[in-house]
């Protein structure tokens, strides 16, 4: 049997060791925010491993490799945002007790309407955001096992329903612990090997970042770099996983440090994959793609090691995707199906999942549909943007939200969100105008409602 299958059916099965570990999973609770009991490394390494996904990796590689350093200025956004979360929002929104949900928190301050809304836009994301995983963890195992991109998709996003179908959200974070402990010892033993293998002096690599950044900072206009910089600011910015794992947080304080720890985390790695990327443009010569972390390790690693890098890499894709299944389930179950049908305990573990099932099997038939990684995810942040943030931010600072606004702000940003992908408009600032737009709208009904 050749290498890489063995290295691939011994992470599977520790994938499904950790579902039969956590299969005693009893009320809806602990399936989805964990009975409010999760500790702070736990917490940390979850979200980590979860915003790093194949985006935040093989797409930052890519983004070394043409460009340089040109994107710690322009996705360092994102790490500010997560510190600012820490330090502002998560605390707040631990004070949530009753919520398993984006929807709840929502509903309990805007009212029915606008809970049913955000429960509807937020399972289609999620739906969506998981259909991307699947995708680019199908192009990893198909490049690495030899078979075709739908049965690396299937093999891939199997696993991940299983071990989430049983052990919820413990489960997910667990695996999270793992695939993050993993990848934080492989990925940078990459930069190693190929600042080794291409033998330059460090003013010769500051002089190849430099040029790198320098060309590609000519070819972008101040406004798409501004429509960069503001998409990765709000664009993932408490998207439901990361709402779940705040409100299954022990604490406030537990909430805020494990959300600043990981805004500070982002930006070692992403210094450390824009400097894989800009030293692999020294060492290979290819298009740039999604691939080319992929090409450095096949030439990099010895063949065992390289199996291991290649299940770390589908690892930080799984540690995506699970939070997203996971999520997209809690989701289901009290902002779609229990406004409507009032379920007991049981049932509402039962149907999360289920849940679980059609999220997955939905992601695997999607998944052909994703034209590349960072691409879809860029669409997905134009979307969450407008309709979703500006709401949710006031359902959990303001004092007095009001629920026509909140309707009103949902409507509007989805209807931008539209707009901007019909029209010739520079899709890079697509999430700014609809955030802005839909931000003004629930200030205006805000401030000048009835009563006031």
């Amino acid at each position: 049997m050749r290498i890489e299958w063995i290295t691939a059916i011994i992470f599977a099965l520790i994938f499904l060791l950790y579902a039969f570990l956590s299969r005693r999973i009893s009320t809806f609770s602990d399936y989805s925010v964990g009975n409010r009991s999760l500790p702070l490394f736990l917490l940390f390494a979850s979200i980590s491993a979860s915003f790093i996904g194949p985006g935040y990796s093989l797409g930052f590689i890519r983004k070394g490799y043409e460009s340089g350093m040109l994107y710690f200025v322009l996705a360092g956004a994102y790490g500010l945002q997560t510190i600012l979360v820490g330090l502002f929002v998560a605390p707040r929104l631990h004070d949530f007790s009753n919520a398993y949900s984006i929807g709840d928190v929502i509903g309990q301050k805007h009212g029915r309407w606008s809970h049913i809304l955000s429960g509807l836009i937020s399972f289609g994301l999620l739906i969506a955001f998981s259909t991307v995983m699947s995708m680019v963890g199908g192009t990893i195992l198909s490049e690495f096992l030899g078979v075709s991109q739908i049965w690396g998709v299937v093999t891939m996003t199997s696993i991940v329903i299983i071990y989430s179908f049983f052990g919820g959200i413990k489960a997910s974070i667990l695996t999270d612990t793992f695939q993050f402990l993993l990848f934080i010892i492989l990925i940078p033993a990459l930069l190693i090997f190929v600042w080794s293998d291409v033998s330059v002096s460090i003013g010769q690599a500051w002089d190849n970042i430099k040029t790198l950044t320098i060309g590609a900072s000519e070819r972008l206009t101040l406004l798409s770099a501004t429509g960069l910089f503001f998409s990765f600011f709000l664009g993932e910015t408490l998207v439901p996983p990361y709402i779940n794992r705040a409100l299954g947080a022990k604490s406030q304080a537990v909430s805020g440090s494990a959300f600043l720890f990981s805004g500070l985390f982002f930006f070692l790695w992403l210094i450390l994959m824009l400097l894989i990327g800009s030293m692999g443009s020294l060492s290979i010569s290819a298009e740039a793609s999604d691939k080319i972390g992929l090409l450095l390790g096949d030439k990099h690693y010895a063949p065992a090691l390289y199996g291991v890098f290649i299940m770390a890499l589908v690892g930080i894709v799984m540690s995506s995707q699970d939070s997203l299944i996971n999520s997209g389930a809690s989701v289901f179950v009290r902002d779609v199906v229990n406004l409507h049908i009032k379920l007991s305990e049981s049932q509402s573990l039962h149907i999360s999942r289920l849940a679980t099932l059609l999220v997955g099997i939905a992601s695997i038939v999607l998944s052909v549909y994703v034209p590349s990684v960072l691409e879809g995810l860029l669409w997905c942040y134009s979307l969450w943007a407008p309709s979703m943030l500006p709401i949710l931010l006031a359902s959990i600072l303001l004092v007095d939200p009001s629920k026509r606004a909140g309707v009103s702000s949902i409507i509007v940003g989805c209807l931008l969100a539209i707009w901007t992908k019909i029209s010739p408009i520079d899709e890079n600032i697509a999430t700014l105008l609809g955030f802005i737009g839909s931000s003004i709208t629930y200030i205006i009904i805000w401030r000048f409602r009835p009563g006031r």
